[in-house]
């Protein structure tokens, strides 16, 4: 039995790789030759082992990549054997996932977002929406396994992670943005009754527990108390009476509502008509 040379009268075709799906691809690039007989090892996912020019499908949508290389073995009336291989193959979609490192943040502090299952040599690209994008948008420094970001807004990221072979998968992380919570005493105010700024009150963006909220004169004594009412001012009178121009010093205690942290604040406000 004589030995052929490959290209002689067997090719088996051309390697090829595909995600997730090889669908009815044929495999061998040489028409049937008269009389001359055809096999093909292994067998596995072909349309007829035994034709020239048969069909192949490989399914890897359970995640489990498939890679066969088959042999084409073809026999001569004159028992002359000649052999050629081809590799097929179906990549699994990388089952990508991404984390946080929080999903509650303060507007505009930084957030980590690591993205996993693309494989060693894989790559990421990040995109996001926010209320003011509802689709995605690109941004400097977006790619990568792990980025940190500073979200002003409500916000979706999204992160597409391509495997060595190509293949695509995307994964979704939603981060909710808080303003954050604040409260500003002026340092000054204007009792005149022209309707601004004539109390001095607490400013806050914010649900609080007040606990106290004292203003006391410059020889120490107690001229204004809010009584834990978050709504009460000082109109820049004592007893009914207005008071001199000057420096007063006020203390207030509070909480975040829900929270259990007592937060103080101890300083000075200027009376001025």
């Amino acid at each position: 039995m004589e030995i052929l040379p490959a290209s002689s009268i067997a090719d088996a075709g051309v390697d090829f790789s595909n995600c997730e799906f090889v669908d009815s691809l044929q495999i061998g690039s040489m028409e049937a030759l008269p009389n001359h007989t055809y096999s093909w090892n292994p067998s596995d996912d072909l349309s007829d082992p035994n034709v020239a020019q048969p069909y192949v499908s490989l399914n890897a949508s359970n995640g489990q990549s498939i890679s066969r290389t088959y042999t084409l073995t073809v026999i001569s009336p004159e028992s002359c054997v000649a052999t050629s291989s081809v590799t097929i193959s179906a990549n699994a979609r990388p089952s990508v996932s991404v984390q946080s490192s929080a999903e509650l943040i303060v507007q505009g502090a930084p957030v980590v977002f690591s993205a996993a299952g693309a494989g060693a040599t894989g790559t990421y690209e990040w995109t996001y929406t926010d209320s003011l994008n509802t689709t995605p948008q690109s941004f400097p420094n977006n790619t990568g396994e792990s980025i940190t970001v500073r979200p002003m807004y409500n916000s979706t990221y999204y992160v597409e992670g391509t495997t060595e072979f190509g293949c695509k998968n995307r994964d979704s992380i939603y981060v909710e943005v808080v303003v954050e919570p604040t409260v500003v005493l002026p340092s000054a105010f204007s009792p005149n009754g022209d309707g601004v700024n004539d109390e001095f009150k607490i400013i806050t963006n914010e649900a609080i527990d007040l606990l106290v909220f004292q203003v006391y004169n410059r020889w120490g004594q107690l001229i204004f108390d809010a009584k834990g009412d978050i709504n009460a001012g000082w109109d820049g009178t004592f007893n009914g009476s207005q008071q001199n121009v000057g420096v007063y010093v006020y203390f207030m205690e509070y909480q975040f509502t829900g929270t259990e942290e007592v937060k103080s604040i101890f300083n000075n406000v200027t009376l001025v008509r």
